[in-house]
């Protein structure tokens, strides 16, 4: 009825649906196929992130050769993870890639300052009487669960405080993603993820508290409280040993 037209001639240009990380072929994207073709080996953009088409498959397993218009497609080959929503584009060589992707991580950049406290110290603040700004940074499995978490937590804000994701990512929760904790005065949500090599240690450190949960309403659950002044006491994981897998 619309007409709807599009060229499978032209370079390819998507979105992607969804993304994870899978042990045994690293980053796996779901892109639904907009416009234009794209086959195993074109180098794409998506979001702030690129890379060289390794393999795809459709919606029912199958390894194709040619995306094209209008096609769902399970995408391997980013070098990191895109977020959901973010465009797809085919570029004509790795460079050309790193350009992009280099200018959009670029706007993406975070800026951060002060010091870290945890839920129960902001409580402590909120009560004062203050005007306060919670700001998390929110780890998750996969990027549906991290949408979901954004925007039920920032839907928590009201007039006396605001709740504020200054950043979030798929995969186990990181150096990094304590220390960009800590240096914007914020605690860490992990949603079926947990603290990755030195992370704790490193948390613990700099006295940057992280919360893991597997239910949303629980981590949900938790912010309200705290803003509420009525947290609860937490029950504290104590790491007494780690292991190594070396082969499988």
């Amino acid at each position: 009825v619309l007409e709807l037209e599009s060229n499978d001639g032209i370079p390819a240009e998507g979105i992607v649906l969804e993304a994870k990380v899978d042990r045994g072929r690293g980053v796996v994207a779901n892109v639904l196929i907009r416009d234009g073709s794209l086959q195993p080996g074109d180098f794409v953009v998506a979001g702030a992130t690129w890379g060289r088409v390794k393999a795809m498959t459709d919606d029912r397993g199958k390894v194709i050769k040619v995306a094209g218009p209008a096609t769902p497609i399970e995408l391997l080959g980013l070098a990191a993870l895109p977020s959901a929503g973010d465009r797809l584009f085919k570029v004509t060589d790795a460079k050309k890639a790193q350009e992009v992707a280099g200018v959009s991580a670029q706007q993406n950049k975070v800026q951060t300052v002060t010091a870290p406290r945890g839920l129960d110290q902001f409580q402590q603040f909120l009560q004062s009487g203050e005007q306060e700004e919670l700001q998390l940074v929110v780890k998750a499995d996969v990027q549906g669960s991290i949408e979901a978490l954004k925007k039920s937590l920032e839907d928590l804000s009201t007039e006396k405080v605001r709740v504020k994701i200054i950043h979030n990512g798929v995969g186990g929760i990181t150096e990094n993603d304590v220390m960009l904790a800590g240096a914007s005065n914020g605690i860490i949500i992990g949603f079926n993820v947990r603290p990755q090599g030195k992370a704790s240690l490193v948390a613990k450190k700099s006295a940057v508290e992280i919360r893991s949960y597997s239910v949303i309403y629980e981590a949900l659950g938790d912010v309200k409280l705290a803003m509420a002044g009525l947290l609860a006491p937490d029950l504290v994981d104590k790491d007494v040993g780690a292991a190594e897998v070396r082969e499988t």
